[in-house]
């Protein structure tokens, strides 16, 4: 028995060296798990991964005589001279370590590859085996006495935790879960309403499992940086979505059963730059099971719409006048999906309903919220030059006193008396619950902006009396239309109502001063703000890039953004 150059004339025992192994496979398991979780587990990751081991042992043992497990176990590789082993000496004898690449192709094969390793070691017992040979002569020494119990031990956990966790990751990268279809059916559009510029649109979520899905979390995204612009759970995941088909007050909206569809209404204040690309990520849960993992699943990339949203001009004069509508309403106009010859669709996702605010926060209340007045009779003007594409004129108005018709109206009849601008470009401006007999223009008329056109009416389906419908579409037909966005090229802001419920009381609307009491240029109005307009002709239209319905128009420095 040859004795090595610390005065200790034993051959390595076999638990020491499984020990050893086991310590530097798990350092290697670590290194290229992590590899393969940011490259995929491919054939590429193969590679990498067996390169990895060769290029560890070979490298250590070359470079200092053992590995990071060989001298956890005093153990050191020599070279024919003593010395540390050649760089070729290390390759050639570390080549036959790639077997230890074979535990991450599983579980099965990893019990043959350390069964072929224990078998090999115990028939050299002095240290030099076959790879030793052909390397030139290389030996493997015991530097130091170790504790073979513990070797043996360690080894043992090493293994099994490594092979456990070979076995959970070849099971993951095999899992397909069967979950939700993801669609967005109409491209995000990034609009600026009441000087905050926000992120609208809808993801429609279908169950495709035989058995209830809940939506546990849903998040927005930018492709480009992975920053998360929404991240809704609990009660703001709720108060988001709705289950088509469903009353508006069903509860566990996010609860969506087999076969059934859910849609998530965003309406995103945005703190930086505009996307171009947004995903969304959702975490779905199965009620019933014990398992607390969400299946997650992610959304192809989708771009925002890139156009500019229209420019218009008001469609009522004077004031002040008070832009309703609530964009977290579950039946409000923004979420209510009418399907129409074969196609769902949002008609007025972006619509206004007008009615007159009372002059001044401090006005009577015989000034205030009146359904029998509400701007009853004012003139309806033309938002921008156009043609006229369709005019309904016949239609009842509710009688006086009254807040909704006495029977539910039908599909067909629900705008009561309208008229429709073909404002170029595949945009339509409608209007509706228009005055019976006031409408003053035909079919294919040519209009100008601040022409008038009607007055403000109260027929057609309406919960609140009189008042003016104002929205932007893709389409003629009221209903089998998408909204599109649109910005008012000029209004006056002089307040705002603290809530819907606040309106409704009759409480007073809240006055603002200062520069938030100001001109606004190129702006959605902001849900319940009270607005003034200008009348027609007495002020000029600031310049602008936006695009205009009555041709080009350039902004100039007023342009607040």
């Amino acid at each position: 028995m040859q004795t090595n150059h610390t005065g200790y004339d034993d051959a390595p025992k076999l638990g020491s060296r499984i020990a050893a192994r086991a310590v530097d496979v798990a350092i290697l398991a670590a290194f290229d798990v992590g590899l393969g979780q940011l490259m995929g587990f491919g054939l590429d990751w193969l590679a990498l991964a067996a390169l990895a081991v060769l290029v560890y042992f070979a490298g250590c043992d070359a470079a200092f005589g053992a590995t990071p497990g060989k001298r956890l176990f005093g153990l050191r590789v020599l070279g024919p001279g003593g010395g540390r082993p050649t760089v070729r000496q290390a390759v050639i004898r570390e080549s036959f370590t790639l077997l230890g690449a074979v535990p991450f192709a599983g579980p099965v094969l990893a019990l043959t590859a350390w069964v072929w390793i224990v078998l090999t070691i115990r028939s050299h017992p002095s240290g030099q085996g076959k790879h030793d040979i052909l390397a030139g002569g290389t030996r493997l020494i015991r530097v130091r006495r170790g504790d073979l119990a513990n070797g043996l031990v360690l080894s043992g956990i090493l293994t099994s935790a490594f092979l456990v966790q070979s076995s959970l990751d070849a099971g993951q990268r095999a899992r397909i879960d069967q979950s939700v279809d993801l669609l967005v059916p109409s491209a995000p559009v990034v609009l600026d309403v009441g000087g905050t510029r926000h992120l609208i649109h809808e993801l429609h979520i279908t169950n495709m499992r035989p058995h209830p899905l809940s939506v546990e979390r849903l998040q927005v995204t930018t492709p480009a940086s992975s920053a998360s612009l929404v991240d809704l759970r609990e009660a703001t995941l709720r108060g988001a979505m709705a289950r088509v088909g469903a009353p508006r007050d069903a509860p566990d909206p996010q609860v969506i059963g087999p076969g059934q569809r859910a849609v998530a209404y965003f309406w995103i204040p945005l703190r930086e730059t505009a996307p171009t690309t947004v995903a969304h990520r959702v975490g779905i849960g199965v009620p019933g099971t014990p398992s607390t993992t969400p299946i997650v699943v992610d959304s192809a990339p989708v771009a925002v719409l890139p156009a500019e949203p229209i420019a218009l001009d008001p469609p009522l004069a004077g004031g002040p006048w008070i832009a309703i509508y609530d964009p977290e309403l579950m039946g409000g106009h923004r979420t209510t999906i009418y399907t129409i010859d074969g196609r769902a669709r949002i008609p007025g996702r972006f619509a206004v309903d007008w009615i007159r605010a009372p002059s001044s926060p401090d006005a009577p209340k015989t000034d205030g919220f009146d359904h029998t007045r509400n701007g009853l009779g004012d003139p309806v003007l033309a938002v921008a030059d156009a043609r006229v594409a369709q005019v309904v004129d016949d239609m009842p108005d509710l009688s006086a006193g009254a807040l909704r018709p006495d029977a539910p109206v039908p599909l067909e009849e629900a705008s009561g008396n309208y008229v429709v601008l073909d404002l170029g470009g595949g945009r339509f401006a409608f209007y509706e619950h228009l005055r019976r007999g006031s409408i003053t223009v035909t079919t294919g008329q040519r209009v100008r902006v601040g022409q008038v056109l009607a007055q403000l009416g109260s027929s057609g389906s309406t919960s609140m009396g009189a008042h003016l419908h104002f929205h932007v579409a893709d389409t003629i037909a009221t209903l089998a239309s998408e909204g599109l966005p649109f910005v008012f090229r000029s209004v006056e802001h002089r307040g705002a109502y603290r809530s819907r419920a606040a309106l409704l009381a009759g409480e007073s609307w809240v006055a603002t001063s200062g520069a938030n009491q100001s001109v606004r240029r190129f702006e959605h109005p902001a849900p319940l703000a009270v607005l003034q307009f200008r009348v027609p002709g007495g002020q000029n239209v600031p310049a602008g890039r936006h695009r205009s319905a009555s041709g080009p128009d350039r902004r100039g420095t007023a342009d607040r953004r």
